[in-house]
């Protein structure tokens, strides 16, 4: 798999975390979170344009967004 596959995969690993957020789905949209992230830091690393790095970076920004507002709506 390339670089831009991996950010694929982590963007729709991604989407399905947001998914289980909505759904209250904490800890399975903490683990999706968790996958989603590890793809972005594969694609990160496999990426060959500034482009594509710039995508991954900013892929990983919204992920941590992401962490941090199931951690608030976990703990409610």
């Amino acid at each position: 798999m390339t670089g831009p596959s991996h950010s694929r995969l982590a963007w729709t690993t991604f989407a399905q975390a947001r998914e289980a957020l909505a759904k209250k789905e904490y800890e399975k949209a903490a683990r999706l979170a968790e996958q989603a992230s590890i793809d972005a830091e594969y694609a990160r690393t496999k990426a060959s344009t500034a482009k594509t790095k710039k995508t991954v970076e900013e892929m990983r920004k919204n992920i941590e967004a992401l962490r941090q507002e199931i951690e608030r709506l976990s703990k409610k």
